[in-house]
């Protein structure tokens, strides 16, 4: 999908890219950073991640200061749809690259 090296939209690490299945057999690819075990995905691959492919993790308040995003390196903004959870954390890139989950709130 990218590349070049994708840093983490909270500046911790590097993203490594992960492989999985989700649903329906779609083929996905989601980022993991391992200093923070947050996730970036596309906004399709967010769609149909299946849970059990990510790692588990203890959800916790994040404060986005200075969130951006891996590949247009502009801020992310706080996510607040339908189809999150209302105790779900996530930013978004408002160019449509992408979603950031912190650890646990994928």
């Amino acid at each position: 999908m990218y590349n070049e090296i994708m840093r983490c939209p909270r500046g911790d690490g590097e993203l490594i890219a992960r492989a999985s299945t989700g649903v329906g057999g779609i083929p996905l690819t989601y980022y993991l950073c391992l200093a923070c075990l947050g996730h970036w995905t596309s906004p399709f691959d967010a769609n149909y991640l299946p849970l059990s492919a990510l790692p588990e993790g203890n959800a916790k308040e994040e404060v986005a200061i200075g969130f951006r995003c891996p590949q247009c390196q502009e801020p992310l903004e706080r996510a607040h749809n339908a189809a999150l959870a209302p105790d779900v954390l996530a930013w978004y890139c408002t160019s449509g690259h992408g979603y950031f989950f912190p650890r646990g709130n994928l």
